[in-house]
């Protein structure tokens, strides 16, 4: 269990972090999101309130002050134990703050359809909590005010909630639209609202026990007063109190899978090894806290989500992380209109990121750890694949997959009030696109997530790109007639990318000693001259020319016969050149210039090849002439074009 290990030392380094909570980001509409889950402390769980009431510090119910939370700031971190934590249809009161059923003790004279006990083990096991020498003084005015047991009566005085004729609380508000009360607008049930408190204590300038930290460690130290049996914690190897339940809701606050769980008595899971499962594993109530808490933090903080699977890289000592799954403008931190347009401006700009990344503390101290989470049932989550490196190794594994795996790539930008366009850059694909490449964007969520789980190897352990998905993504490059224009470009792209990072780990394994550093640099540069590629580049002129003559209207020829030039390139190359006549004469002279260098290009597929064979052939071509179709494209957009594109029907 080396990453619980890992999390606890993680929680350990970043107690300044501990209760903060972080604003919700907006989307693009400036409308919030989801707010990041902070890093609770031991003992404490988030829940979004929709209602605070404040009192005074003798118990008293403060009229006028209780409000409803907008869902922007009803999140709250609040005390709980074990089993609430982890409760589902057997409730658990929380250790303060909680639904009206467990804090009203008239909660069924207004509607409420739970059993009674519900309010009197709150009240219970809150006066625990006020008798112990941990005591504080607003927690006790909360418990001598809920004592009362009239918390729904002073809400419905104060507006807060709104009762029928029958006395009842409302479920739903059936009156003029523009006239809801707040608490319809953020609670689907009234009845089963959240509720925090604030205490006004003259001596105590924090009203809010949400935010009291004198209120967390008061409640952290009775909460570790209390008997608890005593076992061996795996992970810390010393003798603590043991965790009866692994807390859930890891991957988002309404996942219900659990990362270590025996609660199989019957099937196979420990028996015929344990009597138990506590003999076969153990960790303590406050290691697994942490860790747990430590992980929910960095995944909304720094997790990559690919449908129910989560990627998250991090450092145990909070250091600044790139984004594996992100490509070369994430990693650099940059847009797409800001990005390398040439190979060279990208090997600055790689060098320069690795040196800023090596400055922000991802030194040879450092432990840097990856790991993957995924449902491997409805219950269970698994980790199909972990690692832990040290800092310089870890940014050498990414220095060679972002000088390796590289080409002309571009994206899609939507400026406001502008029409979208595509700006062309040099750079490395994201994870996304890679899979979109060699399997169409309709590709499902359990294919997508094995994608993905290839890959990582190839950027942390530097192996080869698998070549089934190599070959995918060659194919559907070379079918642009299945794809609308935009999406052609992205997987061509993409696909050179792939040949490129495949022949590069080639050259490596034959030349173990070449690190192969340079960015997009090949060792051995012999494709260039060989037929493939050089065919490609004839493909090339075939469609610039027709697509010239035509204002890229439509699919040219060449692109429609793609896939049957590749097995057949002689063939075709002779019926691309009868089709194109009418467009040259379209063009007239101007197009001299390019038609000259067509000849060039022929000239090289005279005579035979290395092995006796003649280059100019039916022979199929290999996968370089994508390579040569898509350098000869970038030379003419660097020529005669632009580096950015309007976009046109997407």
């Amino acid at each position: 269990m080396s990453w619980m290990e890992m999390l606890y030392r993680t929680y350990e380094n970043c107690q300044g972090e501990v209760g903060r909570i972080y604003p919700a980001p907006l989307d693009r509409k400036g409308k919030p999101l989801r707010a990041p889950r902070p890093l609770l402390p031991v003992g404490h769980t988030l829940q979004n309130a929709q209602i605070e009431v404040t009192l005074g510090l003798d118990g008293t119910f403060i009229p006028h002050a209780a409000r409803v939370l907008d869902k922007s700031e009803g999140v709250t971190v609040i005390p709980c134990t074990e089993k609430s934590a982890n409760r589902t249809a057997h409730p658990e009161p929380h250790s303060l703050f909680d639904k009206l059923q467990y804090l009203a003790g008239d909660y069924l004279e207004f509607g409420g359809r739970e059993k009674a006990w519900a309010y009197r083990a709150y009240i219970e096991q809150l006066a625990g909590w006020c008798a112990s020498p941990f005591a504080h003084p607003s927690v006790c005015a909360v418990l001598r005010y809920l004592q009362k047991g009239c918390l729904i009566a002073d809400l419905v005085a104060d507006g807060i909630l709104i009762s029928g004729e029958d006395g009842r609380v409302l479920p739903k508000w059936t009156g003029e639209k523009e006239e809801t009360p707040a608490i319809f607008k953020v609670c689907a049930d009234p009845i089963n609202a959240f509720v925090r408190f604030c205490v006004r204590d003259p001596q105590n300038p924090e009203a809010a026990l949400f935010r009291d930290q004198t209120v967390r460690d008061s409640y952290i130290a009775y909460a570790g007063s209390l008997e608890g049996e005593t076992d061996l914690c795996y992970v810390r190897g010393t003798w603590i109190p043991r965790a009866q339940f692994s807390p859930k809701f890891i991957r988002n606050p309404g996942d219900g899978t659990k990362l270590i769980s025996a609660n199989d008595k019957i099937g196979f899971t420990y028996r015929g090894r344990f009597e138990t499962p506590e003999q076969a594993y153990s960790v303590g109530f406050e290691t697994t806290n942490k860790a747990h808490s430590a992980l929910k933090w960095l995944i909304d903080r720094q997790g990559w989500t690919n449908g129910d699977q989560v990627v998250v890289c991090w450092g145990t000592r909070n250091e600044d992380m790139p984004s594996l799954a992100g490509g070369s403008l994430d990693f650099f931190g940059c847009p797409a209109d800001m990005a390398a347009d040439t190979e060279s401006a990208y090997a600055a700009q790689l060098k320069a990121a690795l040196s800023g990344y090596r400055s922000k503390g991802l030194d040879r101290n450092a432990d840097v750890v990856v790991m993957v989470l995924d449902a491997a049932t409805p219950g269970r989550l698994s980790i199909p694949y972990y690692r832990e490196l040290g800092g310089p190794d870890f940014l050498d594994r990414l220095q060679y997959w972002y000088a390796t795996c590289t080409g002309w790539l571009s994206k899609r930008i939507e400026p406001e009030g502008g029409k979208p366009r595509r700006v062309r850059y040099f750079g490395t694909p994201r994870f996304d696109d890679i899979v979109y490449a060699a399997y169409g964007r309709g590709v499902g969520d359990k294919l997508k997530k094995a994608t993905v789980e290839r890959l990582l190897p190839c950027l942390l352990d530097k192996a080869r790109i698998p070549p089934d998905l190599r070959r995918a993504a060659v194919a559907r490059a070379s079918n642009p007639q299945a794809m609308e224009p935009w999406e052609y470009e992205q997987t061509l792209d993409v696909a050179c990318a792939l040949i490129r990072k495949a022949r590069t780990d080639d050259e490596r394994r034959r030349y173990p000693g070449n690190r192969q550093q340079e960015v997009g640099r090949l060792a051995n540069d012999d494709y260039k001259q060989g037929r493939s590629y050089v065919f490609g580049q004839i493909l090339a002129y075939y469609d610039s020319l027709e697509g010239w003559a035509t204002g890229n209207s439509r699919m040219t020829n060449a692109k429609r016969i793609m896939a049957h030039y590749r097995q057949m390139p002689a063939r075709s190359a002779e019926i691309l050149e009868r089709q194109l006549q009418p467009y040259l004469k379209k063009l007239g002279e101007k197009a001299s210039g390019r038609l000259k260098e067509l000849d060039e290009l022929y000239a090289v597929l005279d005579g035979p090849d290395e092995n006796g064979a003649a280059k100019y052939s039916n022979a199929p071509l290999d996968e370089t002439y994508l390579l040569g179709y898509r350098s000869q494209l970038h030379a003419f957009w660097a020529k005669y074009g632009d580096k950015e594109t309007t976009e046109k029907g997407e």
